[in-house]
């Protein structure tokens, strides 16, 4: 799942744009929209992996759990990276 992240998000890097005579506000705004990009396709890759690898296995919505977990951290650390923006 880490490998997914790392994959997407080195992604969204390369596509962010931008100009030489962009003033920071702008900037920013692209670096937001990289974020929820990012974070959007993060969010369905783990998902689909999360159910591939364990699916029903043992407990019945294991994995959901799993999904669960890794959606609330990575929300929950988009909005601490807004607010102390």
């Amino acid at each position: 799942m880490v490998a997914i992240g790392i994959i997407i998000c080195i992604g969204g890097t390369i596509h962010i744009k931008c100009n030489e005579n962009m003033d920071l506000t702008n900037l920013l705004a692209a670096m937001r929209f990289n974020v929820i990009v990012s974070g959007t396709f993060i969010v369905i890759g783990v998902g689909v992996t999360s159910y591939l690898v364990i699916g029903d296995q043992g407990e019945k919505l294991a994995w959901l759990r799993l999904f669960g977990s890794f959606a609330t951290g990575l929300c929950a650390g988009i909005l601490i990276g807004w607010v102390t923006e």
